[in-house]
């Protein structure tokens, strides 16, 4: 787990983060709330990263856990080097 600055754009901070790490690329993930389900929130788009989400997730949070990430090369995950592919899937440290 991870300490990072607070930000003032945020709706709500994350009660955990960190990096889950595959084939040498690091993506940044967030969990908010606690309990089940669990509500994994995925990129909208390749160019979008998990703050897209920052409206939805403190309702979510109250109901449930919310698992976010940053995709490859977005947000603060890492931005892979030329030729890798995005085939394989990363671990999922969160479970």
């Amino acid at each position: 787990m991870t300490s990072l600055p607070r930000e003032q754009t945020r709706a709500r901070y994350p009660d955990e983060s960190g990096y889950a790490e595959r084939g040498g690329v690091k993506l940044h993930y967030e969990v908010y709330g606690a309990g089940g389900p669990t509500i994994f929130l995925l990129p909208t788009w390749s160019i979008v990263h998990s703050r897209h989400w920052k409206m939805q997730i403190p309702y979510l949070a109250r109901h449930g856990r919310v698992v976010t990430f940053d995709g490859r090369g977005n947000g603060r995950s890492d931005r892979p080097n030329r030729g890798t592919t995005s085939a394989s899937s990363p671990p999922m440290p969160w479970r």
